[in-house]
């Protein structure tokens, strides 16, 4: 099983290989598409949306037919202000008006909704229910998200976009569990028992759709590689 990934930027390709050495422990990463043998994955920062869609999978594309050993083109982006249809019919839109075909590998679209840091907010065991910082307390009044799906959450006032403010929501959440987080460093959210707090709220709740389609595609992986599961 090889398995190709795209990503958007910096914080993606800091956290997807932690999170696969959970999720698919026997898969080895590789720093060159083409260094691919068995039960290995390539990772590859595209730095931005649209570039990821118009530049970079075209060439995703080509590498993975030229190479033919690869399983899986899995494609990881943030949905921003769209919606995750939208997002989705943007990467058929490039492969149709490119005349683009991958008749080897399955192609798998991951749209963060609205970006990771929303992911990130699921984890119901970093919430605070009494929290100290003022904003803090203001974004929880506005919308709970240890109850209410950080999926759904519109834009508070304060900010320009819904994304603006799922982000500065979780920085808030870091601040007030005094832990360090940026794209660079990601901290906390790529420990195991992190993801695990992530799986379990998909398991108990309808909320995180999203994620809950990353890690299902990562156990649907497992069982076509007939990995044990977790």
């Amino acid at each position: 099983m090889n398995l190709y990934f795209l990503v958007e930027g910096k914080l993606e390709s800091k956290l997807y290989p932690k999170w696969l050495s959970y999720l698919l422990p026997e898969l080895r990463q590789v720093k060159h598409f083409d260094a691919v043998t068995s039960n290995s994955y390539y990772l590859f920062n595209a730095k931005g949306y649209p570039k990821i869609t118009e530049e970079d999978l075209p060439h995703a594309i080509a590498n993975v037919n030229n190479i033919g050993l690869y399983d899986y083109l899995i494609l990881c982006f943030d949905a921003d202000e769209d919606t995750v249809e939208a997002r989705q019919q943007d990467v058929y839109n490039t492969l149709t008006k490119q005349k683009i075909d991958l008749p080897i590998a399955k192609l798998e679209i991951v749209v963060q909704n609205r970006c990771a840091e929303t992911w990130f907010l699921g984890n119901r065991k970093f919430y605070k229910l009494t929290p100290e910082d003022a904003d803090l307390r203001a974004y929880t009044m506005f919308y709970n998200v240890a109850d209410n799906d950080p999926e759904l959450m519109p834009k508070h006032e304060q900010f320009h976009t819904i994304q603006q403010f799922h982000k500065a929501y979780f920085k808030r959440l870091c601040q007030e569990r005094k832990v360090r987080f940026s794209e660079k460093l990601p901290g906390p959210v790529q420990e195991e028992a992190y993801l695990k707090q992530l799986i379990a709220r998909v398991d108990e709740t309808a909320h995180l759709n999203t994620f809950r389609h990353f890690y299902d595609l990562c156990q649907r992986i497992k069982q076509d590689s007939q990995y044990p599961t977790l």
